[in-house]
């Protein structure tokens, strides 16, 4: 059932990146479902009914990375022969057709990703990295349990070189990789001082010592990198990579 209580149906794919580039399923893919040659509508499900995949499409995935991902769409059980189609906007689209949808064959197995021990991809990154924007430098890890899912926290040292107040939140871009599927963010875990400080304002020329979370997918190691958010297109600045103990 979605958000509205109505019949939906959820398709599941593999995207893989075969790109040069970093890049996520929402942004090379389009896609589309039809049931009886009408076009389906989509929708999302209430949360209770969210599967593990939810979200995957918006994740990075590096080059040569695999990821399962879903959409879901209203329906009728009832109904006849239902379609998914999913295309690179090119002239090559994928369909995948379900003769019966009464019977559909069920969500997959649980998705794992294929162990990458010894991540290289920001190897020759360093640890501290500078714009015209900040100074960014990751200091220190831990990992911790939240309501029995696990989660990274990196801790960094943020210099604000504007002529603003901005917060570390609003200067830097951070994203987590593991093996070589983005990692979603704890955010809202905020337990400690310098989860709370990421959002605080920092004043022009000054530091502040601040940190950020992840939930962990996998025992594998952890790469972090940071980017000018003011500037969105730059290269990244600075990377971390974290083995798990």
């Amino acid at each position: 059932k979605d958000t509205d209580d109505k019949d939906a149906v959820r398709f599941y794919y593999t995207f893989t990146n075969n790109s040069d580039e970093i890049t996520s399923a929402w942004w090379e893919l389009s896609y589309e479902a039809e049931q009886e040659g009408y076009e389906l509508v989509s929708t999302y499900a209430s949360w209770e009914d969210d599967a593990p995949e939810y979200g995957n499409e918006d994740l990075e995935v590096m080059p040569g990375c695999t990821i399962l991902c879903e959409e879901e769409f209203n329906f009728k059980p009832t109904g006849g022969e239902l379609t998914f189609t999913l295309s690179d906007y090119g002239d090559d689209p994928v369909t995948a057709t379900f003769s019966d949808a009464a019977n559909l064959p069920g969500r997959p197995e649980v998705w794992t990703p294929e162990i990458i021990e010894d991540p290289q991809t920001f190897a020759d990154y360093e640890l501290t990295g500078s714009t015209d924007n900040l100074t960014v430098t990751f200091t220190d890890a831990e990992t911790d349990t939240y309501e029995g899912v696990d989660f990274i926290r990196i801790y960094m040292d943020v210099t604000n070189n504007t002529d603003e107040a901005e917060s570390a939140m609003w200067l830097t871009n951070l994203t987590a990789f593991q093996d070589g599927v983005e990692l979603s963010t704890r955010e809202y875990i905020r337990s400690n001082d310098t989860d709370d400080a990421y959002w605080d304002d920092i004043e022009p020329g000054e530091t502040l010592h601040v940190s950020y979370t992840w939930n962990l997918r996998t025992g594998s190691p952890v790469e972090i990198i940071v980017k000018d958010y003011v500037d969105y297109s730059s290269d990244v600045l600075a990377a971390a990579t974290v083995t798990i103990d």
